[in-house]
């Protein structure tokens, strides 16, 4: 049954402002409410056994403190001999994930195609600022290197707000 509203009924009574878009995210849990997409191809290729940014990035400002955000990367990787690697998802400047830990070592000297490497990461930011993902790589020694983002192939970052 619906409900007729005019002007001698009440209408006239809400008072602009008075409902907020807290009162509409109600029974929204689980929902995306933005998606946040960024690509990087500019080839990284170090020996640092220190991370180091791969220059893949996003920034996302979620709209609740309650809300979560599920990040998901895809990211080419070539070894030159014999290492392995550490894949990073960093907030801001701290480390929130160690993704790929000594990932990739066959034991032998050879280059070795990863292809692209692929991760998903549900945060908590319990913020409403602005919020940088960024991912971080590192070789784990031997001398040889980690190419990330070769011969102008794509990483990708996906950020998707959802409501909690």
């Amino acid at each position: 049954m619906a409900t007729l509203i005019s002007g001698s009924t009440g209408v006239n009574k809400i008072t602009d402002g008075t409902i907020a878009a807290a009162d509409f995210a109600s029974g929204v849990r689980g929902k995306v409410l933005q998606v946040i997409y960024a690509n990087h191809n500019t080839t990284l290729s170090t020996t640092s056994t220190n991370l180091v940014t791969t220059g893949l990035a996003a920034t996302i400002t979620p709209s609740n403190t309650s809300n979560k955000v599920l990040i998901t990367v895809s990211i080419p990787l070539r070894l030159n001999g014999d290492l392995a690697i550490d894949i990073s998802l960093y907030k801001a400047s701290s480390q929130i994930f160690l993704v790929g830990n000594d990932a990739g070592d066959n034991g032998t000297s050879a280059h070795e195609n990863l292809g692209q490497y692929s991760f998903t990461y549900l945060d908590s930011p319990s913020t409403t600022s602005s919020t940088t993902y960024t991912v971080y790589a590192r070789s784990t020694g031997g001398g040889a290197s980690l190419i990330v983002m070769g011969n102008n192939q794509y990483g990708t970052i996906t950020l998707q707000e959802i409501a909690g």
